[in-house]
């Protein structure tokens, strides 16, 4: 996988353990406990429910082979959408690098 994905997963998981943490620790230990479960629960598992995840998965499905704009917490990425998979989508950028992106860290997708 790309190091920039990777590393980009990473960064937001860390962001949403930290938010966790940060409102929880006015709460008493049970409730942080629970709360911090929940945020390592969704460490490297997609954020959108099955079915959120199945409708995004047969939006992108017909967009293969097109020019997309896919926008991400970190940066939004342009290029050729060529693979569709069960947890994440595989990028042609106009330099010819391969982008992987998880179907969790995508939140628009706009056709070019």
């Amino acid at each position: 996988m790309n190091n920039d994905i990777l590393r980009q997963m990473l960064l937001s998981n860390l962001q949403l353990l930290s938010q966790t943490v940060n409102v929880s620790v006015g709460s008493n230990t049970g409730d942080l406990t629970g709360n911090l479960d929940g945020v390592l629960g969704n460490i490297g598992s997609s954020l959108f429910p099955n079915k959120n995840r199945q409708t995004l998965r047969a939006f992108l499905i017909n967009l293969l082979n097109q020019q997309v704009t896919i926008s991400t917490p970190l940066e939004p990425i342009t290029g050729t959408l060529i693979a569709v998979q069960r947890d994440y989508v595989v990028m042609v950028e106009s330099d010819g690098s391969l982008v992987l992106i998880p179907l969790s860290q995508i939140q628009t997708v706009t056709e070019m």
